[in-house]
């Protein structure tokens, strides 16, 4: 697994504001990539990231509340103990490891109001 990308948070800020910029067809836009980042308890409440790429991220504590997801590469995201109180992640690609491979899927998902927690045991 790779190391996860540290950022501090003026730039977790810009890459937000990039993609807000290119959600808008505003100038200077591009879409958000925390791909394999270290984003433990940030605050990303009221934002729209849908189509953002969150692959292998720990989101672990995370404030998402009110935030729009939709679309986005959550595979392999570590969402526990998130705060996801009317989050819109509907049509998210999300994954679990099953055993030797893990599984992908592109899900038509509506999970709006969550508080992921740890499992005390492996989740099938």
């Amino acid at each position: 697994m790779p190391k996860l990308k540290k950022i501090t948070r003026p730039e977790r800020i810009e890459i937000v504001k990039s993609h807000q910029n290119m959600l808008q067809q505003g100038a200077g836009g591009q879409r958000a990539n925390f791909a394999f980042h270290d984003l433990p308890s940030e605050e990303l409440s009221r934002f729209d990231l849908s189509i953002a790429g969150f692959y292998g991220a720990n989101l672990q504590s995370a404030i998402l509340t009110a935030t729009n997801m939709t679309r986005c590469d959550l595979r392999g995201a570590y969402l526990s103990d998130a705060i996801m109180v009317n989050a819109d992640m509907r049509e998210g690609v999300v994954g679990w490891h099953g055993g030797n491979d893990p599984t992908y899927e592109h899900r038509n998902t509506g999970p709006f109001a969550a508080i992921a927690i740890r499992p005390t045991s492996p989740v099938p």
